[in-house]
């Protein structure tokens, strides 16, 4: 995970922290309370709608969850079928906040690695082959690559985090492709069964893989140096990617008017 994604998560997390120990009350919280209107994309029918608004109000449940906001210090509901509100009355309206809600989507690549030695070695030297791109492992072993990218988060319908590694004390995070990601991953390692196959997020190689047979299950373990929080806003960024399109519409500081009326 990159340092820069995490440290944009952690600022996010210590200003949600810093209000989450405010007891419910009136007095004086909605000169500092804040509101969001989100709208979501048609889902092409009224079950689709519904099925997309109650995604999006799971997915900020759980997001405000993870940093600590309590359910009675938070409202997120339905206000009509396309659109979801976000109150919150101890949470001032800021840049911050709104990167953390609508912005903290991690990027995930899946790209094919070219291990032909001699090719490596024109690419290091200057001569990078046509079709090929050259970058660095997270300890300095350099890369080729010989696809651009082949899967990416939008491809992913769920990501938990499980215990995982040798001894199964080191969180891991899996991911659940949707039917269209899970096609295309199996003929994709069926068909380059050998080879390797980089895992990137955010710019960095989390790990490359050899393939040694077709992953036809459409489930992905990313493993890395998490500890517990980073594995879970991991998961939680990368559902993100997964929800269906929506974007923010309206936001505003939060009156005790419109609290009463939620």
């Amino acid at each position: 995970m990159s340092k820069n994604f995490i440290l944009a998560i952690l600022l996010a997390c210590i200003w949600f922290f810093f209000y989450h120990n405010q007891e419910p009350g009136w007095k004086d919280s909605f000169a500092q309370g804040s509101y969001f209107i989100i709208e979501v994309e048609p889902g092409g029918d009224a079950i689709a709608d519904k099925k997309n608004i109650k995604r999006i109000k799971e997915f900020y449940e759980y997001r405000f969850k993870e940093v600590g906001v309590k359910k009675q210090q938070r409202v997120i509901k339905a206000i009509n079928e396309r659109k979801v509100v976000i109150q919150l009355p101890y949470i001032p309206l800021s840049d911050s906040v709104t990167k953390f809600l609508f912005e903290a989507v991690a990027d995930l690549e899946f790209k094919l690695i070219e291990d032909n030695p001699v090719l490596l070695k024109a690419a290091l030297e200057g001569n990078i082959p046509a079709g090929l791109t050259l970058e660095y492992f997270k300890d300095g072993e350099p890369i080729l690559f010989s696809s651009g990218v082949i899967l990416d988060e939008s491809n992913i319908k769920d990501a938990t985090v499980e215990a995982g590694g040798a001894s199964f004390n080191t969180p891991v995070v899996m991911l659940r492709f949707n039917k269209k990601g899970a096609r295309d991953f199996a003929k994709i390692t069926g068909d380059n069964i050998g080879s390797r196959l980089a895992i990137i997020l955010d710019g960095e190689i989390l790990s490359a893989p050899k393939i040694r047979e077709p992953v036809v299950n459409g489930r992905v373990q990313i493993t890395g140096q998490f500890t517990m929080e980073e594995a879970g806003l991991l998961a939680l960024s990368l559902r993100a990617g997964a929800l269906p399109g929506f974007k923010l519409v309206e936001s505003g500081n939060l009156t005790k008017k419109l609290w009463a009326g939620k």
